[in-house]
């Protein structure tokens, strides 16, 4: 199991400063490309620390990097935050804010996920 998550594409990172202020938090399938896409950020020189957390799958990681920016919120992600919030509680990439889920599946663990019970369809009595 550890072999296989080691070898996974999927990864959530995570960037601090010298302080150990949590700067960032990102999902990619490849960490030495999407960091040297970060150049460009104003933070970018900021970074000393980079943790790297692998998934068994692209929906586990995505789960879980929503749940960590939820969590430990980060001083420079947007994404997943209140500001990201639309009219419906979710954010533009189909995470519901209320129940956690990310397009109705939520994570049971780092490999499962099961479906939502906020996709399920509601009774309509009494209409």
């Amino acid at each position: 199991m550890q072999e296989t998550l080691a070898l996974s594409k999927h990864a959530v990172y995570r960037f601090f400063d010298a302080n150990g202020a949590l700067l960032y938090i990102g999902l990619t399938v490849d960490p030495g490309a999407r960091l040297r896409a970060h150049r460009s950020k104003p933070w970018w020189f900021d970074i000393v620390r980079i943790e790297i957390e692998r998934h068994e799958t692209r929906q586990a990681a995505a789960i879980a990097e929503r749940a960590a920016i939820k969590a430990e919120e980060p001083i420079y992600n947007v994404e997943h935050t209140p500001k990201a919030l639309g009219r419906s509680g979710r954010t533009a990439s189909g995470n519901d804010e209320e129940c956690g889920c990310i397009n109705g599946w939520r994570l049971a663990n780092s490999i499962n996920t099961y479906p939502c019970e906020c996709t399920r369809p509601r009774s309509r009595r009494g209409r």
